[in-house]
């Protein structure tokens, strides 16, 4: 990368400064992480919302890290990720971005942890994986919903439409449901009514 500047992107503390100096009274949160698998690799997904403080609507940005692989990016994924989300949120304000979306974080990132390119937004993540912030049906809920289907004999034929049934939406595949669905199916199977 001979002839690149860092000196043309603007670091995310400096767009920060910028947003609380345009609207003292905006806050930002940051969503749960989500832990995701993409191209043999797991990356961790933040959300971030910024709240300007008056009637103009939110702004939504996320990012995408890679499980660290230098020194300076192992363990400090969700950090790392978090503020890259901040920052293109910030430049989603229209802050800090004269050169560029991307932050001077993220670039410096990119370049310490070149192992490939960040997925794209959508990417679906592996069931195979582990994700413990997914709103995706967990593997315990999937197991006790195939015992508890097998206990009262019904059929994989049957299955998606008595599922469709209690949560009120079709799916295609049991890997359609949320938590919530594999809860209200599993209380359905146990005779527990719900509102």
């Amino acid at each position: 990368m001979n002839g690149f500047n860092l000196g043309d992107y603007v670091d995310v503390k400096e767009r920060v400064k910028l947003l609380f100096e345009k609207w003292p009274n905006a806050r930002i949160q940051e969503a749960l992480p989500v832990i995701r698998q993409f191209d043999g690799r797991e990356w961790i997904e933040i959300t971030v919302t910024i709240h300007l403080g008056d009637d103009t609507p939110p702004v939504i940005a996320s990012a995408w890290e890679p499980r660290g692989t230098t020194p300076y990016t192992k363990d400090s994924e969700q950090m790392n990720c978090g503020t890259s989300a901040v920052g293109r949120a910030c430049g989603y304000l229209n802050l800090g971005i004269s050169k560029s979306l991307a932050s001077r974080h993220e670039v410096e990132l990119r370049r310490a942890n070149h192992d490939g390119p960040a997925p794209t937004r959508g990417a679906k993540p592996s069931h195979d994986v582990e994700q413990p912030f997914s709103d995706t049906i967990t593997d315990a809920q999937l197991a006790l919903i195939n015992k508890l289907a097998r206990d009262k004999n019904l059929k994989s034929d049957a299955l998606n439409a008595y599922y469709q049934s209690v949560i009120g939406r079709p799916i295609q595949t049991v890997g359609d449901l949320t938590k919530a669905d594999a809860s209200k199916i599993i209380n359905s199977f146990r005779g527990i009514v719900e509102d």
